[in-house]
């Protein structure tokens, strides 16, 4: 896939504001893809001094570079309004953490949303065990969603390792065909 294909993505999807948490998640993609993630998790280096080896002078401008490249890409994928509200800010994790204190109620309102979705989720009668046990797996993914890496899921394995744990879904038993869960002691 090429870089403009996903850059594409945070152009259709503009943040307004309400769509927060889906844009930051399409925006980590991006950032990801084009090796530019760290510098919303790396603090800005130290301007070198004049002396310093040359290492360290790559080093600062390839982050300086990095930055600038997420920061253009942040800038463009915004509503009108908040590119100017955020124009003087100098760093990435600057506009970042602005975003995140105006709009970063919305992913925990989401979690606690999808929260009560698996706590209140109850298999229908008459339908398959397998059918039930993807709601409850949507469910869970969207449940353990992290605010802070707004990844929005589960990474490999988490499932499994989550029915390992005794979570309710690994108590549910059920052959797949069709026929009642039964709830483990």
């Amino acid at each position: 896939m090429s870089s403009s294909a996903l850059s594409s993505i945070l152009n259709k999807h503009n943040l307004t504001g309400e769509n927060f948490t889906d844009w930051k998640r399409n925006l980590k993609i991006v950032l990801t893809f084009e090796k530019l993630n760290f510098v919303l998790n790396t603090p800005c280096p130290p301007e070198p001094p004049a002396d310093a080896p040359n290492e360290v002078f790559i080093a600062y401008q390839r982050w300086k570079n990095s930055d600038d490249m997420a920061h253009y890409y942040m800038m463009v994928s915004m509503s009108t309004v908040l590119q100017a509200q955020h124009e003087d800010y100098i760093t990435t994790r600057q506009i970042m953490d602005n975003l995140e204190d105006m709009f970063g109620g919305q992913a925990a309102e989401k979690r606690r949303e999808a929260l009560s979705n698996l706590i209140n989720c109850r298999q229908k009668a008459g339908s398959s065990i397998k059918e039930h046990m993807l709601k409850l797996r949507v469910a869970y993914y969207f449940t353990s969603s992290s605010e802070s890496n707004g990844t929005g899921g589960v990474k490999n394995g988490d499932w499994n390792s989550a029915q390992r744990r005794g979570g309710a879904a690994a108590k549910m038993g059920g052959s797949g065909d069709g026929a009642p869960a039964r709830i483990d002691g």
